[in-house]
């Protein structure tokens, strides 16, 4: 295997890890919109979504912080925007 077909390789593995984890991570709206429902909670808190953005985004190396945000705050939205679809087929 050449260095080409290896790295190749290794992204699509990445991408495999990256593709269960997003559904995981969707799958858990449904839970979690009950949650904040039992607890009295808004769906979106728009100074919680900021502040856990930002505190990912601290987490990266500033050449990728930008694209981090960018990432996260379109896994936040879809995330939310799941919430509100269960909420609206389940209430």
């Amino acid at each position: 295997m050449n260095q080409f077909e290896l790295l190749r390789h290794i992204t699509s593995n990445f991408d495999e890890t990256l593709k269960e984890a997003f559904e995981k991570r969707m799958f858990l709206s449904s839970p979690l919109v009950e949650s904040k429902l039992e607890l009295g909670l808004d769906i979106y808190d728009k100074q919680h979504e900021i502040d856990y953005i930002k505190g990912i985004v601290a987490q990266f190396p500033p050449e990728l912080s930008l694209k981090a945000n960018s990432l996260w705050a379109s896994l936040t939205r879809m995330s939310r925007s799941q919430q509100y679809r269960y909420l609206l087929k389940n209430k």
